[in-house]
């Protein structure tokens, strides 16, 4: 038997290349350069503001009897970039570090009710504030007993979860601080 071997015509190769060139053109415009935009509009947000466990006025501590979390949240004013607004902070997260070395991330939001983080000096199940703007220092309680379980948390970061529209944006944590343990 004798083997036929049969190229494509250019006719077909031509029109191949320019579906081709529509469809990588389509991907582009509607994938890849959405993506991009929207990590640099959550870039510009973030870096309008930051937040970080303040531990030099000995307020950040994890009580090892009671299992509570005692974290001083300062606000500090980031880059505005581009005529970027200072983002409503709508809510904080929390990176703890164990002693096993294990970790975990928890959040609250602020304007609400919860049994497991308070403010300083109030009552679990009160309202939680987180204040807006810059320049501000909180100090919250969280009670992480059923996150840490017989370990000890050694280290925290935290991060904003910011709003700007209807759209949140959770926003890099601050560097791993280590804390005393009371």
């Amino acid at each position: 038997m004798k083997r036929i071997k049969k190229a494509i015509s250019p006719l077909i190769a031509t029109v191949m290349m320019v579906g081709l060139t529509i469809g990588v053109f389509f991907l582009i415009t509607n994938v890849v350069i959405p993506i991009i935009q929207r990590q640099t509009e959550i870039s510009d947000i973030c870096t309008a503001i930051s937040l970080r466990a303040v531990t030099e006025e000995g307020y950040t501590y994890f009580d090892t009897s009671s299992k509570e979390l005692h974290l001083h949240v300062g606000s500090e004013r980031g880059i505005l970039i581009g005529g970027v607004e200072i983002p409503k902070i709508k809510g904080i997260k929390v990176q703890m570090v164990m002693t096993g070395g294990g970790g975990r991330t928890i959040g609250f939001y602020g304007d609400v009710s919860s049994s497991k983080v308070r403010e300083k000096a109030k009552e679990y199940g009160n309202v939680i504030n987180i204040p807006q703007g810059t320049d501000w220092r909180r100090v919250y309680v969280l009670n992480v007993s059923e996150d840490v379980g017989t370990e000890n948390v050694v280290k925290v970061s935290v991060a904003p979860i910011v709003e700007r529209g209807e759209t949140s944006y959770e926003c890099g944590f601050s560097m791993l601080t280590s804390i005393l343990q009371k």
